[in-house]
């Protein structure tokens, strides 16, 4: 789902577009540090 705000990003304009991909990448990054810290939990 966030590659698609990813994508969604680009084809916006201004600041609507960076926002859009900020708050994707962030969703992105959080999620992987979420599924590192399941893997070191088990």
């Amino acid at each position: 789902m966030k590659v698609i705000g990813i994508f969604f990003g680009m084809l916006m304009f201004g600041d609507i577009g960076v926002a859009c991909i900020v708050g994707a990448l962030a969703g992105l990054l959080s999620g992987i540090g979420f599924l590192k810290v399941d893997k070191r939990l088990k």
